[in-house]
This record gives structure tokens, C-alpha cells and sequence, in this order.
């Protein structure tokens, strides 16, 4: 009992932190997270309203709530305010929003190599604000050990 109470109190805290980023995506997408997550209606029902398939509805939650959650993602979230203003919202528009660099030059008025320049940058902020993730280790490398 006490483990559910747990256990749903970890997942509205989920829901609470998607949510509280969904204002960074294009307006579709937040609005679709502000109903699946935010009012509780079930993906059947926006699935009909949208006149979609109810697989589709839950298949893009899910990829917008583990964008949303993705420790790059939530990198440039918290820190994109302080990085000069072409760079933070080239990082927004390709990581939080997942818009190509393509469609980001074209909707920034900016060359594809300016963008591919900021992206690399971004990258590199990214990476130096991230703990090094760790080499999993396999178990061939177990059994030489």
C-alpha cells in the first residue's frame, strides 16, 4: 500500500515535471500533453477528436515525455537563459522541440551551416554540463574479470 502511494506520487511528479516544460514545444504537442496528462483525458478521446488512431496518441505522449525527460533536454531547459540569444533558441528549436536543422534555418532566417555551428556548440555545452556516463559493462567483460 504504502509502496503505490509511493509509486504514484513519483509518477505525478512526472507528469508535474513534463508538464511544467511542455510550454518549450510547438502548441500541438503542449496541448496534447495538457490533456493526456494535465485534464486526464484518456487518449481514446482525444484519439477521436483528432481523428487519429488511439496508438498514434500514446505513441507521441510517450516520445514527448521521454524528450521532455532526457538529461540533454532538461540541460538546455535550465540553462539555455544564459547562452547568447541565437545560440539558446537554435537549442531549444533542435532539442526541445525536435525541429530539423533544416527547418530551423529556414525558420530562423539562418544559413544551415550557421545553424550546424551553433548545434556544434550546444553540443559542447551540453556534454560539459553532463556527468560522463558510464561504460556499461558486459558480461564478457564479467567473465575476464
Amino acid at each position: 500500500m504504502v509502496d503505490d502511494k509511493r509509486k504514484s506520487m513519483e509518477i505525478r511528479d512526472l507528469y508535474e515535471t513534463v508538464l511544467n516544460r511542455a510550454h518549450f514545444l510547438d502548441a500541438p504537442d503542449q496541448a496534447l500533453l495538457e490533456q493526456v496528462l494535465g485534464r486526464g483525458v484518456r487518449p481514446i478521446e482525444v484519439a477521436k477528436v483528432a481523428g487519429l488512431s488511439t496508438r498514434t496518441v500514446q505513441r507521441r505522449v510517450r516520445q514527448l515525455t521521454r524528450r521532455l525527460l532526457d538529461p540533454r533536454v532538461e540541460h538546455v531547459l535550465r540553462n539555455y537563459h544564459q547562452w547568447p540569444s541565437p545560440l539558446s533558441q537554435i537549442a531549444l528549436a533542435v532539442w526541445a522541440r525536435q525541429w530539423s536543422l533544416r527547418t530551423t534555418a529556414d525558420r530562423m532566417n539562418l544559413s544551415l551551416h550557421q545553424v550546424r555551428q551553433h548545434v556544434a556548440a550546444v553540443r559542447g555545452l551540453i556534454d560539459a554540463g553532463l556527468p560522463r556516463r558510464r561504460r556499461r559493462r558486459r558480461a564478457v567483460d564479467l567473465v575476464r574479470a
